[in-house]
């Protein structure tokens, strides 16, 4: 299969933000030839799904905008739709939070954070992260 396809963030893109945005954006998508999207499901220590363990380990079980929503079951299901091929991604990979000294992931995982040679929090543009080993 040949790959046409495109990122969806919740990064200046408000696609995310209502079911209705999401079936637009799939109709277009298939519209204009692509045919697999790529929708972030992690991004600046959040999820944007329900996630259970998220619930367990951290009292929130999805980005606090979605509330009861499950963005990526609405991307799946309207891209489905429209035979888009849907894969996932992790926007900023391992980046716990960005400037909140490590956010809420490594306020209740402290050893969960990269660390410079000095013993200090790993921090490049703002972000700080977690470590990947």
């Amino acid at each position: 299969m040949k790959v046409r396809g495109v990122w969806i963030t919740n990064t200046d893109s408000e696609v995310l933000n209502s079911q209705q945005n999401i079936v637009e954006a799939m109709e277009f998508l298939a519209e204009m030839g692509f045919n697999v999207v790529f929708p972030v499901v992690w991004s600046k220590g959040f999820t944007v799904y329900p996630s259970q363990i998220m619930r367990d380990n951290f009292d929130v079980a999805i980005a606090p905008q979605y509330g009861d929503r499950d963005p990526l079951a609405e991307v799946i299901n309207a891209a489905q739709r429209v035979d888009l091929k849907v894969i996932p991604w992790f926007e900023y990979g391992f980046a716990s939070s960005y400037n909140l000294n490590g956010g809420m992931l490594l306020e209740k995982k402290p050893e969960w954070a990269a660390r410079d040679r000095n013993g200090n929090l790993l921090k490049k543009n703002g972000f700080e992260w977690m470590n990947a080993l």
